[in-house]
């Protein structure tokens, strides 16, 4: 899967959410949970009409491993159309492209609003205390109902 590579004088806040979304992008769980503050983690997919909860660290990753990674074939593509920096957070604009096992496309677009805290560890990059993702609803809306009629037909 196409992987994210930030400049090479990125801050330390993009190198996290570079690590953070090349992990997700490949479902690998353990890379995700390492940039994820283990106390001021939490995870809010918006707008509030997609009717989620918010998540600490456990459950979100959780709900991937759960969801996500056993929907989709094989990881994700992660396009990084832009990203506005300020102090500790970031406005991310992206677009995930992948397929599920069912052979539903899977092409996404997300604006992630990201705020880090400082690592507990010294000379560790900051991790991520919160991350409200806005997405295309109408697609995800639409991909459950396709995967939903695979499923029956089968």
């Amino acid at each position: 899967m196409v992987a994210y590579e930030p400049p090479a004088n990125a801050s330390p806040i993009v190198q996290t959410f570079a690590a953070y979304i090349n992990a997700l992008g490949a479902f690998d769980s353990e890379g995700i949970s390492a940039n994820l503050d283990d106390e001021a983690f939490e995870f809010n997919v918006l707008p509030q009409a997609m009717a989620t909860v918010k998540w600490k660290k456990q459950e979100y990753v959780a709900h991937l491993q759960e969801t996500v990674f056993v929907t989709l074939n094989g990881g994700l593509s992660m396009t990084v159309h832009e990203i506005i920096e300020a102090d500790n957070a970031l406005a991310v604009y992206l677009q995930t492209d992948g397929m599920s096992k069912l052979g539903t496309p899977f092409n996404n677009e997300y604006v992630f609003m990201v705020r880090f805290v400082p690592s507990k560890m010294p000379g560790e990059l900051p991790k991520i205390g919160m991350c409200k993702v806005f997405g295309n609803s109408a697609f995800s809306r639409d991909f459950r109902a396709e995967e939903e009629k695979k499923k029956e037909a089968k």
